[in-house]
């Protein structure tokens, strides 16, 4: 057994544990944003989301960014984290970190345009929506981790 295997497990089962918090969270905020919007009944709450009952549409959109881009941080440096844990090379981290940066920009670009086109915003912050949720999920890791394993592979085997 390698020596890093327990702190790749331990990485691997902290991602999708993210996963699944996020989607927690988020769907409580959806559940609570829906009930606010159009004035239902409130929905019954986790205890451990109570504190969103109290907040107007406006807060809880102004909290569902902060919560994305801090989910995409999280999981960008826990994809890097894993990354060098397994590689241990610079270039693969580089590789990981130009992967989340350019699904951020590309983001951005989408919301900045919903702006700057009134007409076009909704379809905007959906696409922004999209791609940045691509980053918030541990497949987005094991994908690159497989991705990288196989690059690795292709440039060790001689050619005959």
């Amino acid at each position: 057994m390698k020596k890093n295997t327990i702190p790749l497990a331990l990485l691997i089962i902290f991602c999708c544990l993210l996963g699944y918090f996020r989607n927690f969270v988020f769907l409580s905020i959806n559940s609570q944003m829906s009930s606010v919007y159009y004035h239902d009944s409130f929905p019954i709450l986790p205890s451990a989301m109570q504190f969103i009952t109290h907040m107007d549409y406006t807060q809880l959109i102004r909290l569902k960014w902060i919560l994305t881009f801090l989910f995409a941080l999280i999981f960008c440096i826990t994809a890097t984290g894993s990354i060098y844990l397994i590689y241990k090379k610079k270039i693969y981290v580089f590789v990981c970190i130009v992967l989340y940066g350019t699904l951020f920009l590309v983001s951005t670009i989408f919301m900045l345009c919903g702006y700057l086109w009134n007409s076009f915003s909704l379809h905007a912050y959906n696409i922004a929506r999209n791609i940045i949720h691509i980053g918030q999920s541990p497949f987005t890791i094991l994908l690159l981790i497989m991705v990288i394993y196989y690059h690795k592979r292709l440039n060790s085997t001689p050619v005959n």
